[in-house]
């Protein structure tokens, strides 16, 4: 079953075309999936959901949508439709909850947050402990965000010789070209395409392996969701489940699978390779995905963003997660 892509935060637009497209699926019960980025590896483990049926299996019709944004933002548009699931990393949920957004964390498909400092083996640049002396990529060194980063790195970010990418802040030809010698990047993307391009000797310190405790692709809904739909969001998390297993050991297939049925226009090489990389984010421990929500990773999270004043104020985590729909 293909997947419908609809660009859309109207409460009743959602469930008027909830009910057309689930019409000749009465037995179906229709979920919103909002998406936080495009169809490519990062969503594999829904893509294959959605293609082999396995949300059918739990009695699911889901339509999804694709984001880019964050005006509104992923929570935002959720919680705009209420009986709806999103994804987003836990800097933003925490942020959106903190405002009074009325959401919680159900699962995550990610277990590290995916972004790292990127670099090639034959560079200047050989551990972290090289950042003081090297050329270092930021997207904006008086962001709140970067100066983080580096602090977890052990440095103070007026102490770098940084270059500021604010245009393309992650593009992987700055390092490949000599611009910098080291810089942020998603592992996803810019870190196999560094990879690919320099003949396999790209490589990336992830950002929890210097101290950064967040999340990355968090599954989030709503109280009300929680409270009226407790099943559906047991047999999504499920479906998720059995896809991104499937998709972790077949990144071949899963790759092409994504390029025919969504994405034409991304490399099924690339996808490949970005699904090995992944396993790591994915299954650290190895199968099966979508494991438990650490509370105390969370709490550190929450705590380091009040260090940096991304928070303004602390709050019980049981406010942000909800354990129990884990498969």
């Amino acid at each position: 079953m293909k997947t419908r892509d609809i660009y859309i935060t109207i409460s009743a637009s959602v469930a008027l075309i909830a009910q057309t497209l689930a019409a000749d699926k009465k037995e179906l019960t229709s979920v919103f999936f909002q998406m936080d980025y495009i169809y490519n590896a990062q969503f594999a483990g829904h893509v294959v959901a959605l293609e082999k049926g396995y949300y059918e299996d739990e009695g699911l019709f889901v339509i999804s949508s694709i984001g880019v944004s964050t005006n509104p933002t992923m929570v935002d548009r959720v919680v705009d439709i209420e009986y709806a699931i999103g994804t987003t990393h836990s800097f933003a949920l925490l942020r959106s909850i903190e405002a009074g957004a009325p959401v919680k964390a159900v699962g995550t498909m990610f277990q590290f947050y995916p972004n790292g400092w990127i670099y090639l083996e034959d560079g200047p640049f050989k551990s972290i402990e090289d950042m003081g002396k090297v050329r270092v990529g930021l997207h904006d060194k008086s962001s709140a965000f970067d100066k983080m980063l580096v602090k977890l790195a052990g440095f103070q970010i007026d102490d770098l010789n940084v270059t500021e990418l604010p245009e393309v802040p992650h593009d992987p030809r700055r390092v490949l070209n000599g611009d910098v010698d080291v810089m942020t990047g998603y592992l996803v993307e810019e870190y196999v395409t560094l990879d690919m391009k320099s003949g396999g000797k790209g490589e990336i310190i992830l950002f929890n392996e210097t101290g950064y405790e967040g999340y990355g692709q968090m599954l989030f809904t709503t109280n009300t969701m929680i409270e009226e739909r407790p099943e559906v969001i047991r047999g999504f998390l499920k479906a998720q489940q059995k896809g991104w297993d499937d998709a972790i050991a077949n990144p071949r297939e899963t790759a092409e699978l994504i390029h025919s049925a969504y994405s034409p226009d991304l490399s099924v090489d690339q996808m490949e390779q970005a699904l090995i990389a992944m396993k790591i984010l994915v299954q650290p421990d190895g199968p099966p995905s979508l494991k438990p929500i650490s509370l105390e990773r969370m709490e550190a999270a929450r705590d380091l963003l009040l260090e940096f004043n991304m928070l303004n104020r602390t709050f019980p985590i049981d406010l942000v997660v909800d354990n129990r729909f884990n498969p």
